[in-house]
C-alpha cells in the first residue's frame, strides 16, 4: 500500500470548531491518511496576563485532543506550540512549524494537505487529492476548489459574497489570459508533494499571506493542479486573527471598504497582460516594448532584467519561463493596481463581470449588491463556480504536465 496522506491543521482558539472538522475527516471515503493538529499561539503571550483567556482556551484544546487519541479512524498527531514549542507571532510561523514537523516524520509521503481548524472537507476530498497527484505526477501543488457557507445575517452574507465573487472573477480573468498563476491560493485549500515543499524552502514565516507566496513558489518550480471534483468549505466567521482575508473582512461594516481593496479590475488591464505574455517569444529575439511598458519602467526598473535573461538563456522556452517568473502572481496584482491608480477606478462589479462573461462567450448576469438580493448574488456565485470548473477541466485536458510551463 502507498504511503498515507498527511493533513496539517494549525489551531488557535479552535476548541469550538475543531471537533466538527475532525469529525468531517472521519467521514472521508478513505481513511488512508494521518492528521496533525498544531495548537499554537505567540510565545510572548504565554505569561502575559492580557492573554490568559486565550492561553486557557488553547490548553483546553490540547487537553481535549489528548483524550481523542484512538477516537478516529485515522491516526491523530498533536503538536503543542503553546508551551512545548512556543513560536513567534503569525499563522505562517505555525504552518511552517507544522509542516516542517510532518516532513521530518514523513518525508516520503505521497501528499501533504493544508487545512484549517474551521474548514470542512467534502467526503471525497482526500481521495480526490490523491487521485489528482497520481494522474499528474509532475505537479508539485494543488489549489483546491473552495466554497464559503453563507452566514445567516444578510449583511454578513453580502460582504462574503462580494468578496468571493471578486476572487472568482479574478481567477477566471487570469485563466482567460492564460496566466500560469490562475488559481486561488488559500491556506485551508491547498495540497503539495513533500519534495516540492522542501524544494521551495518550506512555508514562508509570514503573519499572513504565507499561502499566496508559498503557492507562487510552487508554481515557479512546476505545474499546479487547479481543479478537482471536490471542495473544502472554509468558515465565514468574523475574525481578527490575521491582518487580511475572510475573517477580517467579515468584521467590516462598510461595503465601500471592499471597493478600494478588492476592485473588479477592467478587462482591458488583463488584455494588456495577455498581449505581453504573447510577446515574450519576440522579446527573446530582440528588445521590444511590451503593452505593460509603463508599469515595467515606473515600478520594476525597466527592461534590464529581461536583457539579462536574454543573455542567460539559450532557448526561447527557458526565457519565457523566466519572464513568467518575473511577472509572477504578485507582479500581476501590482500591475493591476498600478493601472487603476493611473487610469481611474475600475468599473462597477456587474459591468466588469459582464465584460469577462462576454469574452468567455457566456450570457450576461445582473448583480445588485444589497442585503435584499442575497439569493440572486448567490446564484451568480454558483454560475461562476460552474464556469470555473468548466474552464479548469478544459485546462487540465490540454495542459502538458511534462513541461513546467
Amino acid at each position: 500500500m502507498s504511503e498515507p496522506v498527511h493533513i496539517g491543521i494549525p489551531a488557535y482558539c479552535e476548541r469550538e470548531n475543531l471537533p466538527s472538522t475532525l469529525e468531517a475527516l472521519s467521514l472521508q471515503d478513505t481513511h488512508h491518511f494521518e492528521v496533525w493538529v498544531c495548537v499554537n499561539q505567540p510565545e510572548t503571550w504565554l505569561h502575559n496576563p492580557a492573554f490568559d483567556e486565550i492561553t486557557r482556551q488553547n490548553k483546553e484544546t490540547l487537553n481535549w485532543l489528548r483524550t481523542q487519541k484512538g477516537a478516529y479512524p485515522f491516526r491523530l498527531h498533536i503538536l503543542d506550540a503553546v508551551e512545548e514549542h512556543p513560536l513567534p507571532e503569525g499563522v505562517g510561523q505555525a504552518r511552517r512549524f507544522l509542516f516542517d514537523e510532518i516532513y521530518a516524520k514523513a518525508p516520503h509521503s505521497e501528499v501533504f494537505i493544508s487545512l484549517d481548524a474551521d474548514t470542512r472537507a467534502a467526503l471525497t476530498y482526500v481521495s480526490c487529492v490523491r487521485e489528482a497527484f497520481q494522474r499528474y505526477p509532475n505537479a508539485g501543488g494543488l489549489a483546491t476548489p473552495l466554497y464559503h457557507p453563507l452566514p445567516q445575517d444578510p449583511n454578513h452574507a453580502l460582504h462574503l459574497l462580494r468578496y468571493e465573487l471578486y476572487m472568482r472573477y479574478f481567477q477566471l480573468s487570469l485563466w482567460r489570459i492564460q496566466s500560469p498563476y490562475a488559481y486561488l491560493a488559500i491556506g485551508s485549500a491547498m495540497a503539495f508533494r513533500p519534495e516540492s515543499y522542501k524544494r521551495v524552502g518550506g512555508m514562508p514565516r509570514r503573519r499572513a499571506g504565507e499561502d499566496f507566496y508559498f503557492m507562487q513558489q510552487l508554481r515557479k518550480t512546476g505545474p499546479v493542479i487547479r481543479w478537482i471534483p471536490s471542495k473544502v468549505y472554509p468558515s465565514s466567521r468574523a475574525s481578527d486573527r490575521v491582518p487580511f482575508g475572510t475573517g477580517p473582512l467579515m468584521l467590516e461594516r462598510d461595503l465601500k471598504l471592499q471597493e478600494g481593496r478588492f476592485p473588479f479590475y477592467d478587462q482591458g488591464f488583463f488584455d494588456r497582460l495577455k498581449a505581453s505574455f504573447q510577446m515574450f517569444p519576440k522579446l527573446f529575439e530582440s528588445s521590444i516594448q511590451l503593452p505593460i511598458h509603463h508599469f515595467l519602467t515606473e515600478r520594476l526598473g525597466g527592461y534590464h532584467a529581461f536583457e539579462k535573461m536574454r543573455r542567460n538563456y539559450a532557448r526561447p522556452c527557458q526565457f519565457i519561463k523566466a519572464c513568467h517568473e518575473r511577472i509572477d502572481g504578485l507582479r500581476t496584482l501590482q500591475y493591476l493596481r498600478f493601472s487603476e491608480e493611473n487610469e481611474g477606478p475600475s468599473p462597477d462589479p456587474q459591468t466588469s463581470v459582464n465584460q469577462l462573461l462576454a469574452l468567455m462567450g457566456k450570457p450576461p448576469i445582473k448583480m445588485v449588491l444589497s442585503p435584499e438580493h442575497i439569493a440572486e448574488l448567490d446564484h451568480v456565485r454558483n454560475l461562476l463556480v460552474g464556469y470555473e470548473a468548466e474552464c479548469q477541466k478544459a485546462f487540465m485536458d490540454v495542459w502538458d504536465f511534462k513541461a513546467r510551463w
